[in-house]
């Protein structure tokens, strides 16, 4: 198994991503969507970088299905002089997940998100 990384920084990169992802897995639209709980036409739009007002949560649970691990990078060049506030949640703040009762419980704590 090899290792493919990219940089992201469109959403139609990302959508490039999910896609190449979804098809090295010999996965459909249709079963991807199933598994992640969400219409295939909005897996299909974020494949092709148009989805809008997509949930956070729903790009997140697509990207964890398919083990695409997201790293942010930024600089601390400019940044204000106050320490940002950082809380790692336990998995149990999670809301459980509708469609797949193990997602609460496998992505890791800090992708929680609050919108739905």
């Amino acid at each position: 198994m090899s290792i493919i990384e990219t940089s992201t920084r469109s959403a139609r990169d990302l959508g490039i991503a999910v896609r190449d992802a979804r098809l090295l897995r010999g996965l459909t639209q249709e079963e991807l969507a199933t598994r992640i709980g969400a219409p295939r036409a909005w897996l299909s739009q974020l494949e092709n970088g148009k989805t809008t007002g997509g949930s956070i949560t729903r790009i997140l649970r697509t990207l964890h299905e398919l083990g695409i691990d997201l790293f942010v990078r930024y600089s601390s060049e400019n940044a204000p002089a106050t320490q940002p506030q950082t809380r790692r949640p336990d998995v149990d703040d999670l809301p459980p997940a509708s469609t797949n009762a193990e997602f609460a419980h496998t992505l890791p704590a800090f992708l929680r998100s609050n919108d739905a």
